[in-house]
C-alpha cells in the first residue's frame, strides 16, 4: 500500500521527533476506474466515499483490515475498478494511501459497490 507524500512526511515527523501529526478523526474509501498514483486518485463514477472502520494493526508483518461491510452507494455510469484511495474525509479532504485491487472487477449503473468486512488489507514494508 503506497502512501501519499502527505502520510509519508507525517510517517517521518513522527519517527524523528518533528512536527506532531494530527490523527484523522475518520477514515473513507472511494474506488478507482484506473489505477491510483500518486499524481492521481481515478476515482471511479461512484457517488460516494464510504466510511472506514479499520481494526488496530496487528501480526508479524503488521497489517489492519476493515472490520466490518461498507458500500460505497451506487455507480453513476458503468466502470471497472482497478484500485481504492483512502482519505480523512467524506467529501474533499486529504489521501492519505492509495493501493490496487489484487482482482478488477465491474460496476453496472446504478449498481453498489460492497466490501466485505476484512476484506481490505493495509501493510506497510
Amino acid at each position: 500500500m503506497p502512501l501519499t507524500q502527505y502520510m509519508q512526511k507525517q510517517i517521518l515527523d513522527y519517527i524523528c521527533g518533528g512536527a506532531a501529526a494530527t490523527r484523522p478523526a475518520s477514515r473513507f474509501i472511494s474506488f478507482a476506474s484506473g489505477t491510483p498514483t500518486e499524481a492521481g486518485a481515478s476515482d471511479a463514477p461512484i457517488n460516494a466515499r464510504a466510511s472506514l472502520d479499520i481494526a488496530a494493526a496487528s501480526g508479524t508483518p503488521s497489517s489492519a483490515t476493515n472490520r466490518s461491510a461498507r458500500s460505497n452507494a451506487t455507480a453513476t455510469a458503468n466502470c471497472t475498478v482497478f484500485g481504492w484511495n483512502m482519505y480523512d474525509s467524506a467529501v474533499g479532504g486529504t489521501r492519505l494511501a492509495y493501493g490496487t485491487m489484487t482482482a478488477t472487477f465491474t460496476v453496472t449503473n446504478l449498481g453498489s459497490v460492497i466490501m466485505s468486512a476484512g476484506r481490505l488489507i493495509i501493510t506497510i514494508g
